[in-house]
């Protein structure tokens, strides 16, 4: 995605640039749903034009450029994107719609707003809190600078004019704090972390210059600090290189995946993180959303033909309550066929 941004933001002006743009906009798109922020982007960049235009702030020859860029950059995108998803590697698009306006469908989304501005807030915050103990006041100083920091750099950055990353970065916080998901983690920021990174930077050399220090010395010692406080992080990471992280890697999990990757060739294997299980395996997955109705599941499967579900009581990430009450309602229908642990295989016998 960051690739798209730095294509769309090139002041190139041949049609066979903005094709190359679109190309990896329609991949982007096909790889994760959120690529879709690109073009939610450049709708904004489009109205925005169209403003300016209307209060005479740019003239036609400035608006029929931008139009025309955005034209060809998003219609190569929905091309490629077709090309990719319908005819080399037919994937339903219809399907992958609907599991998004299902995931949407009736919640609140002030509320959800609410609870992801809080959530990633303290995301933000701990991705910082890297030091405890007697230096633990060093990373909390550090952390709510560097959070104050995002707003002064965000009003400067837009004071003198948006651009496609800026806009980029609205539409892309708007999808995630409506989102009624509160399970992404940091991860979930690493998309926009460079744009992040940008207002921090623009922030601090802002109020730099305003206090007419000329030195360079308060940027390099505070970049300093910041790098020292990872210092126990890294020191941790290269002691613990032996040991398996916690996930799919473990034990117990290799077993599970090993197992299920000589099911029949059919089989499709319900859990709650089908990618995983997809990749470690090489079977199909799928996994039930969580408005779904109770009395809707028993069908739901039946339609996407799963007949395996997969549970895990270890972890508390991938401990799926949904899962777990359709296979005690339905227990007398279903047969435990293997088990370690940590995870627990069922099979639907009708």
């Amino acid at each position: 995605m960051l690739l798209g941004v730095l294509l769309f933001r090139s002041e190139r002006k041949n049609i066979l640039h903005f094709i190359l743009t679109g190309l990896i906009w329609g991949f982007a798109l096909s790889v994760r749903g959120i690529g879709a922020t690109l073009f939610l982007a450049s709708g904004f960049i489009f109205f925005h034009s169209i403003f300016r235009y209307v209060m005479k702030k740019e003239d036609r020859s400035q608006l029929l450029a931008s139009v025309k860029k955005s034209s060809i950059v998003v219609s190569s995108a929905i091309l490629f994107y077709l090309l990719m998803n319908a005819v080399l590697f037919p994937i339903p698009s219809s399907g992958i719609l609907k599991f998004y306006a299902d995931a949407v469908s009736g919640e609140n989304f002030a509320k959800w707003l609410l609870l992801n501005l809080d959530y990633y807030y303290y995301v933000f915050l701990n991705f910082f809190a890297t030091m405890g103990g007697s230096w633990l006041w060093l990373c909390t100083f550090s952390k709510f600078i560097l959070l104050s920091l995002i707003p002064i750099g965000i009003v400067m950055t837009w004071y003198r004019r948006k651009g496609f990353d800026d806009w980029l970065f609205i539409a892309y916080l708007l999808v995630l704090f409506i989102y009624p998901y509160l399970g992404g983690g940091f991860r979930f920021l690493l998309p926009v972390m460079p744009l992040i990174l940008k207002y921090i930077y623009t922030g601090f050399s802002s109020l730099i210059s305003l206090s007419k220090v000329r030195s360079s010395l308060p940027g390099i010692s505070f970049f300093l600090i910041i790098l020292f406080q990872y210092t126990p992080g890294i020191i941790g990471q290269v002691n613990s290189m032996d040991y398996s992280e916690e996930g799919p890697q473990e034990e117990p999990a290799v077993e599970a995946f090993e197992y299920i990757s000589h099911l029949p060739d059919e089989a499709v294997v319900v859990f709650l993180k089908p990618r995983a299980l997809s990749f470690y395996s090489g079977k199909r997955a799928a996994y039930v959303t969580r408005n779904v109705k109770p009395d809707e599941i028993r069908d739901l499967f039946k339609r996407m033909n799963a007949h395996y579900f997969l549970l895990c009581s270890q972890n508390e990430e991938v401990n799926d309550v949904i899962l777990k009450k359709f296979i005690v309602d339905h227990k007398s229908e279903l047969k435990l066929i293997w088990h370690n642990n940590n995870f627990e295989l069922y099979y639907d016998l009708n």
